[in-house]
């Protein structure tokens, strides 16, 4: 191939745009990606939280450990949902 040449193949592609399921797939994909990345956060905190954040009571018993991951499952899930999409619209908003 000529090095000069002006008709080089990727410049001569025009790349389709995204279909909605690859949207979505692609969304999914963040979603999930950042769960993962803030699940350990979250874990930490409530464990953190229900630990020392007891009532000055002799017969209190702290959650049990499915509960608080259950939870900080749910609340990265939660806050993941959230950052993706007020990222994609910031995102788009900067690009116009």
């Amino acid at each position: 191939m000529n090095i000069f040449a002006t008709d080089h193949p990727i410049d001569s592609e025009v790349p389709s745009p995204a279909a909605l399921s690859d949207k979505l797939l692609d969304y999914a994909w963040n979603v999930a990606a950042l769960t993962v990345a803030l699940f350990p956060l979250f874990l930490g905190l409530f464990w953190f939280l229900n630990v020392t954040d007891h009532p000055e009571t002799t017969d209190y018993a702290i959650d049990p450990f499915w509960l608080v991951s259950l939870g900080a499952v749910f609340y990265s899930f939660l806050v993941a949902i959230i950052g993706v999409w007020l990222y994609g619209l910031a995102r788009k908003r900067c690009s116009q």
